[in-house]
């Protein structure tokens, strides 16, 4: 068994990992590298391994760092199975037809302006063909990737679909357990399960992005969020919240949910005196302005809604509390969001 490293090695973005084995290959996440944009384009050119090598790829999570580059695979001949959870495979249908949205937009809007740009990794085609490609299997059931690769996926606790990936590695008599933790999560959040401890590693790889150092408790968190919004509410201001639009946003509109049921917070459902006018550059953030409007939608982001929609349908993988939520009827904070981008709770979706 070999292992090679060729992403989110000495750095935080383009997880990527060679598992050879047994005379197969099979590639472990296939992320995209983020940062300066020249710098990270020129990574992102590089294959992780000649295509015509690979036999199989197995996908931890659908977040870009860790999927962005799936397409970019497909574009250059990948045809074999991609790997994941059934929530993986949902949320990868939005993000990577997003990635490649922001990709095309990027390059027209910085061309319109004269300025020096950097051609699309691959288009919309690539990413509907690369989840076309794309295998689901629940979690703990174990699967045979290629002969002598069985791969069993665990809860990673870290978003919904999400997987630690145990490997278990036959060479001739000799059977070792190596084991890919993907993006861990934290216990005792709502919304999202807590991660599942692997077992029987022979060889573990385990993300470290936060190694170093520790984690406030969440014991708390949703109190000194509530303060925030009170004195923020209380100036006349508005709060503005940076947050990753799956995953984190989430997590924010089922704490705003529950302060503004328990009236911990003032009515979010009065209109706020924003002008209609774009918080950011076209392109920038999915290829369409964020704006807000007299509404004010609680998500200023379509990317976000959209998103958020297919996390109402995967109902398999929230947690006990997520579900409650979801099943339960919404007022409020939740109402603005229904109403804002249509967005209807779905019922007798299938796991795939």
């Amino acid at each position: 068994m070999e292992i090679e490293f060729v992403g989110a090695a000495r750095e935080v973005t383009g997880s990527c990992h060679i598992l050879r084995v047994a005379g197969k290959t099979v590639v472990l996440d296939c992320g995209l590298f983020q940062g300066k944009r020249n710098e990270s384009h020129e990574k992102n050119l590089r294959l992780p391994v000649p295509v015509d090598q690979i036999d199989a790829v197995v996908l931890s999570h659908a977040h870009i760092d860790h999927a962005g580059r799936l397409p970019f695979l497909v574009r250059h001949g990948y045809q074999g199975t991609i790997w994941c959870t059934p929530a993986t495979r949902d949320l990868c249908a939005v993000m990577l037809a997003d990635s490649a949205h922001i990709q095309e937009k990027d390059a027209e809007f910085l061309a319109r302006r004269g300025k020096e740009s950097v051609e699309p990794l691959y288009a919309m085609r690539h990413s509907t063909r690369t989840i076309e490609l794309m295998t689901a299997v629940p979690y703990r059931r174990a699967f045979d990737v290629v002969p002598g690769v069985r791969v069993t996926f665990i809860d990673a606790g870290h978003i919904l679909g999400s997987a630690s990936v145990l490997v278990d590695c036959t060479e001739g008599e000799t059977t070792r357990r190596f084991v890919f933790s993907g993006d861990i999560g934290r216990s005792g959040l709502p919304i999202i399960r807590d991660p599942e401890p692997p077992d029987g590693a022979d060889v573990l790889v385990m993300e470290s992005t936060y190694g170093d150092r520790m984690h406030e408790p969440t014991e708390g968190a949703r109190a000194r969020l509530a303060a925030i919004v009170r004195d923020t509410a209380a100036r006349g201001g508005r709060v503005l919240v940076p947050a990753f639009a799956v995953g984190r946003t989430q997590e924010l509109v089922y704490d705003l949910h529950v302060l503004a049921k328990a009236g911990a917070i003032p009515s979010m459902a009065s209109p706020m005196r924003w002008t209609r006018r774009a918080l950011v550059e076209p392109g920038m953030l999915g290829g369409e302005p964020a704006t807000m409007t007299t509404r004010s939608p609680l998500l200023s982001l379509p990317s976000s809604r959209r998103r958020w929609s297919t996390w109402r349908t995967i109902s398999s993988v929230w947690s006990t509390v997520g579900t409650m939520w979801v099943s339960m009827p919404h007022t409020t904070l939740s109402q603005e969001l229904t109403d804002g981008t249509g967005v209807k709770a779905s019922s007798g979706t299938s796991v795939r």
